[in-house]
C-alpha cells in the first residue's frame, strides 16, 4: 500500500502572512475560503476555496522533486510515462487550479506521422485535446510519444508546493517506509541505469542526478534509511564551460549524481521494488 502525507492548508496558509500581505481564513463544511489582502502596497485582493487538507503520496513527492519546478508563479512538470502523469495531476486537482498542458515531441530522424502518433496517444489516453504541440528538431526521440507537459500559473499554489516538498523532505528523511516510495519517484523521475555494454553486459551503476550537493545529500539520507549503502563518491556536477576546456561534444555540461554501487545494493533495489511506479 503506498504511504501518503498529509498536510493541513490552514496551517499553511497561516505561514505566508507577512508584514505586507496577510490571508484571511474562512472555514467551512467541507473547505476553506482564502481572502488575500495587502497591507502597505497596492494589489489586487483575490479569493479562492481550498480543501481543508492536502493529500501527496511520497511516490509523487519524488516525482515533483525529481522533475518538477516551482517558480514564484508557476508549477511545471514533465514527464513521458503514462502513470507520472496521472499521479501528479491527481495530486494538482486537489487545488482546483486550471491545469494546463502542452506536448512535446523530439523529432530528429522520425518520420512525419510521429507527431500525429504521439498527439493522438497522449489525447486518447488522457481524454483531453491538445492544444499545443512544441517540436524539437534538435534532438533524437529518446521516448515512445513524447513529453506531456503540466502547468499551473498560480502564485498561492507555488507558495503552498514549496512548503509541502520542503515538509516532505524532512518526514520522509526520517522514515523508512516513506524513503522507499519517495525513492520510487526519484529513480523514475532522475535515475539512470548503467550497463557495461562493451564488455560484460552487466550492470554497474544505478546513478540519481542533482547538480546541487544539499540535494544529493538528501537523497543518501533517503537511501540510506530505505536500507540502502553509499560506497562511491559523488560524480560531480561540470559546468558548460569546464565541458568544452574537457572537449565534449555536448554543451550543457552535466549534472552531478549520486552513485549507487555493488550487488547488494543492486538486489535490495529488486526487492523493494524501487524502479517501478504503483
Amino acid at each position: 500500500m503506498k504511504t501518503l502525507l498529509t498536510f493541513r492548508v490552514k496551517k499553511l496558509v497561516r505561514n505566508l502572512n507577512s508584514p505586507t500581505e496577510i490571508y484571511e481564513i474562512e472555514e467551512n463544511k467541507n473547505n476553506l475560503n482564502i481572502n488575500k489582502k495587502y497591507l502597505n502596497k497596492k494589489g489586487r485582493p483575490f479569493s479562492v476555496s481550498l480543501p481543508k487538507e492536502i493529500k501527496l503520496f511520497s511516490e509523487v513527492a519524488g516525482l515533483i522533486v525529481g522533475e518538477g519546478f516551482i517558480g514564484d508563479r508557476t508549477f511545471i512538470f514533465a514527464n513521458s510515462n503514462e502513470k507520472a502523469i496521472d499521479e501528479v495531476l491527481d495530486f494538482l486537482k486537489q487545488f482546483n487550479f486550471p491545469i494546463k498542458m502542452y506536448l512535446e515531441i523530439s523529432v530528429k530522424n522520425k518520420p512525419k506521422i510521429f507527431k500525429d502518433q504521439s498527439k493522438n496517444f497522449w489525447e486518447n489516453y488522457l481524454k483531453i485535446k491538445i492544444k499545443r504541440v512544441r517540436l524539437r528538431k534538435e534532438f533524437n526521440s529518446i521516448t515512445k510519444y513524447g513529453t506531456i507537459h503540466l502547468i499551473v500559473n498560480n502564485a498561492l499554489l507555488s507558495k503552498l508546493l514549496k512548503q509541502i516538498i520542503e515538509l516532505s523532505k524532512l518526514k520522509i528523511e526520517k522514515n523508512k517506509q516513506l524513503s522507499i516510495d519517495y525513492l520510487k519517484g526519484i529513480l523514475a523521475a532522475e535515475g539512470n541505469i548503467n550497463v557495461k555494454k562493451t564488455t560484460t553486459n552487466c550492470l554497474y551503476m544505478v546513478r540519481i542526478s542533482a547538480s546541487k550537493k544539499e540535494e544529493r545529500e538528501h537523497y543518501k539520507r533517503c537511501l540510506e534509511k530505505a536500507g540502502l549503502h553509499i560506497y562511491c563518491e559523488d560524480m560531480p556536477s561540470v559546468s558548460k564551460e569546464e565541458g568544452k576546456q574537457r572537449g565534449w561534444k555536448t554543451t550543457k555540461g552535466r549534472a552531478g549524481a549520486v552513485i549507487i554501487s555493488k550487488w547488494d545494493n543492486f538486489l535490495n533495489i529488486l526487492l523493494l521494488d524501487l524502479l517501478e511506479l504503483h
